[in-house]
């Protein structure tokens, strides 16, 4: 088991920044199963606010994807009241392609 600490950059429909935690399990074939808490920070169509994302997922071949769900009563701003879910695909290219669907 590993644990790691990633900032990343958003751009696009968010503009901002994040810290994730991340708590993986490897397999003897470098597979792994993960889950990590993300905190975003910064604009979301334009307005100004935070959300904390859980995801829960898994690795192969060079490729992270996960399940992602906000974590309710943890945003701020005008994400305050945001819930909802979403999915997430990391590359061995290095970028990230992240979807959400939220209501408020």
């Amino acid at each position: 088991m590993t644990q790691s600490l990633v900032e990343k950059s958003y751009y696009g429909d968010i503009e901002g920044k994040s810290t994730t935690q991340w708590l993986m399990a490897y397999a003897e074939d470098g597979s792994a199963t993960f889950v990590g808490l993300e905190r975003i920070s910064g604009r979301f169509d334009g307005e100004p606010g935070s959300l904390v994302l859980q995801h829960v997922g898994s690795y192969a071949e060079g490729s992270a994807k996960a399940s992602l769900a906000v974590v309710e009563g943890l945003g701020s701003g005008a994400l305050a009241s945001v819930s909802g879910t979403g999915e997430f695909l990391a590359n061995p290219t290095g970028s990230v392609d992240l979807n959400l669907s939220s209501s408020s």
